[in-house]
Order: C-alpha cells, then structure tokens, then sequence
C-alpha cells in the first residue's frame, strides 16, 4: 500500500540520518535524538509488517540506530528481539542476514539482551542456519553463534577483581567521575566521553548529556 511504501521510504531515510560520518570516529548524535524523539516504537513495530521492503528498512534502520548504547537499550526494552528471531527464522536469505546483524547489535555490551536471547533458543537457531543456506548466511549465523557461546562462558566464568591498569578497573575510574546524577546511566558512558572530545569542554558536556539522557 502507499502508506507501508512511505514507511519504508521513512525508515530509510532515518537510517541514512543515522549513519555516521565514515572518516571520523566522532558520534553526530543523531541516533540518540532520533530514537527520543519516538522513532524506536514505529520501526520495530514495522519488523511484523508483510511487506518485506518495509521490514528491510526497519531493520536497517534498528540496526544502525542500535550502535548508540541508549538507543540500544530503548530497542530492546520496546520489544524488537522477538520479531527479529522470527525473520531470523522465517524471512528471505536477505532477510535472515539484515536480522541477525540487528540482534548482534544488540547483544554488544548487553547482557540482558544476551541472556534473552539465549533463553529464546537463539544457539540452536544460528546452528541451524551455519548448517544450511547460502555461504555468507552460514558464515554469519557461525559468527554471531560464537560471539553468543562465548558471552555465555564469559558470564559464568568467576569474576576477579580488576588489576590496576586493567580495563576493567579503567573503566570503573571513569564511571566514578562522572556526575553522580549520571552513574546510574553507566550505557551513556560512551555518549559523554564523546561529547567531552567533541566540545573540548567537560562542564559543557555534562550540562548537554543531562539533558539527553535523564
């Protein structure tokens, strides 16, 4: 219908938004502003839709949206993750391939979303596709199946404290100094170092983070 073909074309062009520039490491920001000004609902509500163009674009879109922590989390949290096993599941080569670069997406950094995931039945899945299908669909569903395997040897793994100098202990340091409203948005860490580089001004920084993010 026009409307679905002029969902697609939305979601295509919220996708391209997304995109940052390629010859930077620096973030636009307009992931996070897209997804709180009230995109996330639409798009994966667009995963169920029986046009496959419609699904493609959304899940691009998720997919690129997805790379911001918070958007990330907003993602995952408006119920993105079963749509995308089903197309994961069910949809064209094409499809299948688009679905599972989303939901690697949203696995990074994420534990909640692993763990989901993993209750869902997705090892079983991906095994499933390494073993049939085309070459590139094999190779991915491999991939992402042990990047899967190892997070969960990786979560049940006893936990030792940090060395000095580690990543982990790194890490922490940085998220104690952010400003105690903020500790309690740890996803957004990525967000305010960014816009520290960006702005060249830390008290600038967290005056703009506070507003995107609480």
């Amino acid at each position: 219908s026009e409307q679905t073909r002029r969902q697609a074309l939305a979601a295509e062009a919220i996708h391209t938004l997304a995109i940052d520039d390629p010859t930077s490491d620096a973030d636009n920001f307009h992931s996070l502003e897209i997804c709180q000004s009230g995109a996330v609902a639409p798009l994966v509500a667009m995963l169920s839709s029986t046009d496959e163009a419609a699904q493609a674009a959304a899940t691009g879109a998720l997919s690129c949206l997805a790379e911001n922590p918070v958007c990330q989390q907003m993602i995952a949290g408006a119920g993105a993750l079963a749509p995308l096993m089903k197309l994961t599941q069910y949809g064209s080569d094409m499809g299948k391939l688009s679905a599972m670069g989303a939901l690697d997406v949203l696995t990074v950094n994420n534990p909640l979303v692993q763990q989901e995931l993993l209750t869902a039945g997705a090892p079983k899945l991906l095994s499933g596709l390494e073993s049939m299908g085309a070459q590139l669909l094999r190779e991915q569903a491999g991939s992402f199946g042990a990047r899967l395997r190892d997070e969960k040897a990786a979560a049940a793994a006893p936990k030792l404290p940090p060395k000095p100098g580690a990543p982990g202990a790194k890490r922490r340091v940085a998220e104690e100094e952010l400003p105690s409203e903020l500790r309690a948005h740890a996803p957004s860490l990525a967000v305010y170092r960014a816009a520290v580089k960006l702005k060249k001004d830390k008290a600038e920084a967290e005056v703009a983070l506070h507003g995107w993010t609480l």
